[in-house]
């Protein structure tokens, strides 16, 4: 950028580079016009920055109560991402995004799709389809190479604007009064380039800069996560957000071409039998509404049938397939009997204005149930792992308990450490707590540095109860009244791990055989030499653990891509069986769910000696309304 500056004369020899960088460039919205005005006004720039730099250090060093953290707090961040490789942290399989994104997000992955499509696609013809104008040069002043050949010396200004369109065979205003041999020479009206190097020929923005730039942070982003071992449910937000904005980006245009359509006047246009377009236009919009609902209605009927009949074990229904098929053969008649009418470009633009409405209603359905119907039943997917109601009941109990008691805040309590969390917040008041990490190992001595007598209420996992030395429960059964909870509850995860039954396949492909090279696990550890015998009992350990199993199996002339979706198809062409269906589409609907959650137990064990006053005041306390079977 110096040396073009200097060529056209703006500056004088001793120009710095860093500030040719900085100097004015024309072209608006570029990425050179943002770095040379914010290299030109240094108080924005600085302020900008100081408020990133208060932001960061505010809430990376935990409101200045770990100054050093803050000094790494962006590299730990990756640290603990790259070490969550060989953790893998919730063990998920690479499809788990390929069911949160469709089951919460449809919207935003549908029409992210599309508008995705439609970008690269505008992108690319605008990269090979540039418009040209025909002038007339004379003969003698036509260049004699192209202007792009290594070497030649360009006078052309990478700040004049593209000269502008003529009609065809026109001659230039310089050439009207010249006695010269004239011919049509096809010049570009947009000139090959872009902002981001200035060179000699003239630079323009790329209109399609920001969309590209959407659509490989939202498929790049969902490749990443898939990738990566550590798989959330709330890493969802992050794969949705970029969808949300290319789903933005195309909606746009559509409710501005719907907008156009009726402010132009074009739908007072008469049609047919004196109806103009706007009657068209609604029935369009009317009939694909309520085909959307005819569908669900449909499809509500077909899958009820389906479970009463699966529940009577009756084997003569017919699980009729063709009606599923009725509402797209209305709608697909719908469109293509008004878009002959209205024209293909508005009624697409009605199509995805409706589909945008439909998936609305469903979001709005899903989101409200999610938040709360099912805010504390592990009935969702996006729940992780949820604490249950009863726990925070025994909790209410105690409150209650306590407060009529001598000892109130100070009564001796004994919990697991599996359940310090949520306990150690829901009973930071109660001063005589003790955890059992807290206390000396029962196992030493036989287990007598473990009193249970000292406590009034106890709370155990079942683990922690099975462990427990004859003695230890001897005086738990004598002394304390036990009452069995639910502390944690999980969406079964079975429904959808075997999806891919990939493991099974490549445990038998490799049974019996040797490595043919040495496999290392996520953190780089050699968990299989070469030459080592491939037993059943060996290739279940190594399925546990993270892409071990493919590496095998990819070693051994197998190709574990290609295996994943040959059995991520199988699954999906399972999934016609009209029970399997049925299921699927009422737990999309309606979150109904055919199997138990996962669930994690304890004991509430109350002294014999409170246990009147307990049943006296904390059976007060009510039920929690959401508790599943």
């Amino acid at each position: 950028r110096r040396r073009f500056v200097l060529s056209q004369g703006w500056a004088a020899p001793g120009l710095r580079s860093s500030t040719a960088l900085f100097m004015p460039y024309q072209e608006e919205g570029t990425v050179a016009y943002a770095v040379g005005w914010l290299g030109r006004h240094r108080r924005t720039t600085l302020l900008g920055l100081a408020l990133a730099l208060a932001f960061y250090l505010t809430f990376y060093t935990g409101f200045f109560s770990d100054i050093p953290q803050g000094s790494v707090g962006l590299f730990s961040g990756l640290w603990y991402w790259m070490a969550q490789q060989g953790v893998a942290r919730g063990s998920q399989p690479w499809y788990y995004y390929f069911f949160m994104m469709p089951l919460y997000e449809p919207l935003a992955l549908l029409l992210g799709t599309l508008a995705s499509g439609f970008i690269l696609y505008k992108a690319v013809r605008f990269g090979f389809h540039r418009p040209h104008r025909t002038v007339l040069m004379p003969v003698d002043e036509l260049p004699t190479s192209s202007p792009n050949e290594p070497g030649q010396d360009e006078d052309e200004n990478e700040l004049d604007e593209p000269g502008e369109t003529r009609p065809t065979g026109l001659l230039e205003p310089s050439l009207q009064n010249q006695n010269s041999t004239l011919i049509e020479v096809e010049v570009s009206v947009r000139p090959a380039g872009n902002a981001l190097w200035p060179g000699r020929r003239r630079r323009e923005r790329h209109p399609y800069f920001v969309p590209l730039l959407l659509v490989t942070w939202a498929w790049g982003s969902f490749a990443l996560y898939t990738w990566a071992s550590e798989k959330m449910p709330w890493l969802t937000v992050q794969l949705a957000l970029p969808f949300i904005l290319l789903a933005a980006y195309l909606m746009d245009g559509v409710w501005r071409g719907i907008e156009e359509y009726f402010l132009s006047g074009e739908h007072r246009q008469i049609i047919f039998w004196n109806l103009p377009g706007r009657v068209f236009f609604w029935i369009l919009v009317g009939g694909l509404t309520a085909t959307g609902f005819l569908a669900y209605m449909t499809m509500l009927n077909l899958t009820s049938a389906e479970l009463k009949v699966t529940v009577a074990n009756s084997l003569n229904f017919r699980f009729d397939w063709l009606l599923i098929w009725i509402p797209p053969a209305v709608a697909l008649l719908f469109f293509t009997a008004v878009f002959s009418f209205i024209g293909l470009r508005i009624a697409l633009k009605a199509t995805a204005g409706v589909v945008f409405g439909l998936l609305t209603i469903y979001l709005l359905h899903t989101g409200f149930t999610f938040a709360f119907d099912h805010g504390d039943v592990a009935f969702e997917m996006g729940i992780y792992v949820q604490t249950a109601p009863d726990t925070y009941r025994v909790v209410k109990e105690l409150n209650t308990v306590s407060t009529v008691m001598a000892e109130h805040k100070a009564l001796p309590i004994l919990y697991d450490d599996d359940m310090r969390t949520p306990l150690d917040f829901y009973l930071r008041d109660y001063t005589a707590r003790k955890k059992l990490s807290e206390l000396q190992d029962p196992a030493t001595n036989g287990g007598t540095t473990l009193d249970f007598n000292t406590y009034s209420v106890i709370m155990l996992t079942d683990p922690k109860v099975a462990a427990l030395d004859t003695a230890q429960k001897k005086a738990l059964s004598d002394n304390f009244v036990a009452r069995h909870y639910t502390f944690h509850w999980w969406f079964e995860e079975s429904q959808y791990r075997d999806f891919d039954r990939a493991a099974a396949t490549q445990t038998q492909f490799l049974t019996g055989k040797v490595a043919a090279s040495a496999v290392r696990d996520a953190s780089n550890a050699v968990v299989m030499n070469k030459g080592d015998p491939l037993t059943a009992e060996r290739l279940q350990q190594l399925a546990a653990m993270p892409g071990v199993l493919d590496k095998l199996y990819n070693t051994n002339g197998g190709n574990s891509t290609l295996l994943h979706l040959k059995e991520a198809g199988q699954a999906l062409y399972e999934l016609r069986t009209p029970g399997d269906f049925s299921r699927l589409w009422r737990y999309v609907m309606y979150r109904d769910q055919t199997q138990p959650l996962g669930r994690r137990e304890f004991t509430l064990y109350i002294k014999k000696d409170i246990i009147g006053l307990w049943r006296q005041y904390g059976d007060l306390v009510d039920f929690p309304v959401s508790r599943p079977q």
